[in-house]
């Protein structure tokens, strides 16, 4: 799941959303592309599992976002959705109906990079910025001089007057 600002709330959306970006399995046994079989909607029932939005309208607030909906397309189910981030790599999605008082979380890993997406979208930007990064790590680490004043203070003279 790629998860980024609501496409289709435009550009300047705050809310955040996923969509389904990758597949274990993109086919069904016939060989034909997964769809969104058992939407209680008809109308969606021939949309691709591929790029299909599953989380959307999370709102930020304190500690994470909320206020959004999680879709099964398993169930062809919709929830109320929480999610905040564990650690850089670990996600926690919080789906419950109205209250959270009965609800259900799951810890989300995050995936690698390089894998490749059902969607098509080629990951040229991402493979460029991490081969810059790994450039970067690779470099030498350069030795930063220590501070010295600029110019070495005269000893002070003892007055002839004072003694």
């Amino acid at each position: 799941m790629e998860i980024r600002p609501c496409a289709e709330q435009g550009p300047a959306s705050r809310n955040l959303c996923g969509y389904i970006v990758w597949l274990k399995d993109p086919a069904n046994k016939r060989g034909e592309p997964l769809t969104d079989g058992y939407n209680p909607d008809p109308t969606k029932r021939n949309r691709s599992i591929c790029g299909l939005p599953v989380l959307g309208s999370l709102q930020r607030v304190s500690g994470g976002w909320d206020n959004g909906w999680v879709y099964d397309p398993e169930q062809g189910a919709s929830f109320d959705a929480a999610i905040k981030l564990a650690n850089r790599d670990r996600l926690v999605l919080t789906g419950y109906k109205g209250i959270k008082l009965f609800s259900k979380s799951f810890t989300w890993k995050r995936a690698p990079d390089d894998l490749p997406r059902c969607d098509g979208v080629q990951q040229d930007a991402r493979k460029k910025a991490s081969a810059k990064t790994q450039e970067a790590k690779a470099l030498p680490a350069l030795k930063v001089p220590r501070p010295v004043p600029a110019v070495r203070p005269k000893p002070i003279e003892q007055s002839k007057a004072l003694d």
